[in-house]
């Protein structure tokens, strides 16, 4: 069940991130140049993240660590959904779900590691595995969801 919850939490991070500089030119053409510096902010969002994530997982415990990973990102990206039109807005949120989403690597790791010590080198092998999965399912989910649809909402209708 440890191994499912990465498999499905890296397949939601993954349909999101994959196309990430296609949905930000979609939603703000005039940023095209910006990208490259867009991305670099989500990489160190996700470096905070995962430290985070490490410190959260000492203190709190995983699970709740892991929900309020998840929640951080459920709401961000519901709040992108809602502020697309603004640049400030939609890039913040973006940080603040790239922080959730990685919050939830090292307590995902950490989990797995807790559930079987004594196997703890196979089991996150596998845990690494579940994850590279979740990254190649949710890149081909968010794909067929490119490619069968605008990746906007069309707010013209």
């Amino acid at each position: 069940m440890a191994l499912g919850v990465s498999f499905f939490m890296f397949i939601s991070y993954s349909v999101v991130n994959t196309y990430i500089t296609t949905f930000l030119i979609s939603v703000m053409p005039k940023i095209e140049r910006e990208i490259s510096v867009i991305l670099f902010g989500l990489g160190i969002a996700s470096l905070i993240g995962s430290k985070l994530g490490g410190f959260l997982v000492d203190r709190i415990v995983a699970s709740r660590t892991l929900i309020l990973g998840m929640v951080t990102q459920a709401i961000a990206l519901t709040m992108i959904s809602i502020f697309s039109g603004s640049v400030i807005v939609t890039i913040s949120l973006l940080i603040i779900w790239a922080i959730g989403a990685w919050t939830c690597g090292p307590t995902l790791s950490f989990n797995i590691v807790s559930i079987a010590p004594e196997a703890s080198s196979i089991m996150l092998s596998l845990n690494s595995t579940f994850i590279q999965f979740g990254f190649a399912a949710g890149a081909a989910i968010g794909g067929l969801a490119v490619g069968g649809s605008s990746i906007s909402n069309d707010r013209n209708n």
